[in-house]
């Protein structure tokens, strides 16, 4: 799946996401040319209110404290990994947090927002989302390849507002055993109520991409997306065939054009509500191996994507968070990314953690 940016749905679908650390707590200018009485009110929640009117995927409301950990053998152990990490979302959709575990499998979770007076039982007993201990040490943003653990998943009301929550989690045994709580930190950002936000929705169409190697940290030239992209390769005739050489200087070899590709729209629409989508579709031309010496056929073939999102900017800090909170084909689709942003001469400009910059502008 192609991406420049990282980037609902129902609750039947398993969702995961996770970010980086971000102790942004955002509460931006607010811009004069957007009216504030049309931004949409947000409500004030205790821990308790908010508890009533969220709604955890496979989860039901039991009122009191977490049960208490369990001291038989076998019980799982939750990793403390996930709470070197503020998970965030957008207010209206979902607040996601996967669960890495230390050993043991797991039939669920526990969840309750700190303060509240009753917790969140989350059955994962299907075979969808039963799991076991996930052996990767690795915590990032492309996570869990493999699929094989859990994620908490609570649709968060829209009318909350910009919030900082505190999260505890244990995980339980099909024999009712439970781990310790661990306490996560998580951001929710309301998009809908921001005046910063609502200035910069809109679809925004790319103009170019520059990338910046890997190994030289030098930036490359820069990219124009609706242009054809060609690239050659070396090959000699061998028993017939073509056969692809590194050595340019070889006996009889010839430079041919090895593939082409073009971008024929690519665009992301930043919803005022938050919601959003970015959408692409690209056109490849690839020469296929079985080519004679003579002959140069290619295999063409499009890639396409229609990908739902969340966002939310922060126009004091100039961040914009892109949030991809909606799984149907591949975890990789999972992430949180924090960008870089800034409107300059009618185009948005975000660069992403590696130096990678995208211009877009508004459509």
């Amino acid at each position: 799946m192609k991406k420049y940016m990282l980037i609902g749905a129902a609750l039947s679908v398993v969702f995961f996401a996770c970010s980086k650390k971000d102790s942004d707590k955002p509460t931006g200018p607010i811009d004069p040319t957007v009216p504030t009485d049309t931004l949409p009110a947000t409500k004030t929640y205790d821990a308790s209110a908010l508890t009533a009117a969220s709604v955890a995927s496979r989860g039901t409301i039991v009122k009191g404290a977490l049960p208490a950990a369990s001291a038989a053998t076998g019980t799982p152990v939750l990793s403390s990994t996930i709470a070197e990490d503020t998970y965030s979302a957008i207010a209206g959709r979902y607040l996601i947090i996967p669960l890495t575990l230390t050993s043991g499998q797991i039939t669920g979770a526990y969840v309750q927002f700190q303060g509240a007076d009753a917790y969140f039982k989350v059955d994962f007993s299907s075979k969808t989302n039963g799991r076991v201990a996930n052996p990767r040490p690795v915590f990032g943003r492309d996570i869990y390849g493999d699929g094989r653990d859990s994620a908490v998943v609570i649709k968060m009301p829209a009318d909350l507002p910009t919030s900082t929550l505190k999260v505890l989690i244990s995980v339980y045994d099909k024999a009712g055993n439970a781990s310790k709580s661990i306490t996560v930190n998580a951001n929710v950002f309301n998009t809908a109520s921001s005046a910063d936000s609502k200035a910069l929705s809109g679809k925004w169409s790319l103009v170019r991409t520059q990338y910046i190697d890997k190994y030289t940290n030098l930036p490359f030239d820069w990219e124009y997306p609706y242009v054809n992209h060609y690239r050659y390769g070396f090959y000699t005739c061998i028993n017939g065939k073509l056969s692809e050489t590194d050595d340019s200087t070889v006996t009889g070899a010839v430079k041919i054009m090895r593939s082409n590709w073009k971008t024929n729209e690519e665009y992301t629409q930043l919803n005022a509500d938050g919601s959003g989508k970015h959408v692409y579709s690209d056109s490849l031309y690839v020469l296929k191996a079985d080519n004679t010496c003579s002959s140069r056929n290619y295999e063409a073939s499009n890639d396409t994507g229609n990908e739902a999102l969340g966002w939310y900017y922060n126009a004091t800090t100039k961040k914009l968070y892109i949030i991809s909170d909606v799984i149907i084909y591949d975890t990789k689709d999972f992430s949180v990314e924090v960008y870089d942003a800034k409107v300059e001469n009618g185009k948005l400009i975000i660069t992403g953690e590696g130096g990678d910059i995208t211009e877009l502008e508004k459509k």
